[in-house]
């Protein structure tokens, strides 16, 4: 145990690592507990490809959220993900099942497919011991550092 002289430092230090550890558990998962959206553009196909219940939908009309997932995915090596339910375009299907849309833009028709999941409660139990230690230690060093200050 650190002496009185070195306990607001020490305390400092154990505020800072609990702190760390919880931004920690924040990154590794990062929307706990959200939907979420995948769009994956497989490949470029000729209209004759194109299924015949398919219809092959111009970029500019498809909905704002469909239109930003489409080009971030082309800028992404093809795959781009959302979080939450409300992030979704409205006209593409989510689920475990794929969902497979045909969108032209510059004359090339793209196969986009997209899957969705639903909020994992497991994402909460994963976080849960990055809050849980992050907290105890920067209680712990809250403490510390209160007791240094009665002492000096």
């Amino acid at each position: 145990m650190p002496s009185r002289k070195n306990r607001q430092p020490a305390g400092g230090a154990l505020v800072i690592v609990g702190l760390t550890i919880v931004v920690l558990g924040f990154i590794l998962i990062p929307h706990p507990g959200e939907a979420q959206s995948t769009h994956q553009i497989e490949r470029t196909v000729e209209a004759d490809e194109v299924p015949e219940s398919k219809t092959v939908t111009p970029v500019g009309d498809l909905s704002p959220e469909a239109r930003s997932a489409f080009r971030e995915a082309l800028a992404n090596e093809g795959s781009y993900t959302v979080h939450g339910k409300e992030n979704r375009a409205p006209e593409w299907y989510y689920s475990d099942d794929a969902g497979f849309y045909y969108v032209q833009s510059k004359g090339t028709i793209y196969e986009v497919v997209t899957r969705g999941s639903a909020g994992h409660i497991f994402d909460y139990i994963k976080i849960t011991p990055f809050l849980l230690t992050g907290i105890a230690i920067g209680i712990t060093g809250l403490r510390w550092l209160r007791r240094g200050e009665a002492d000096t």
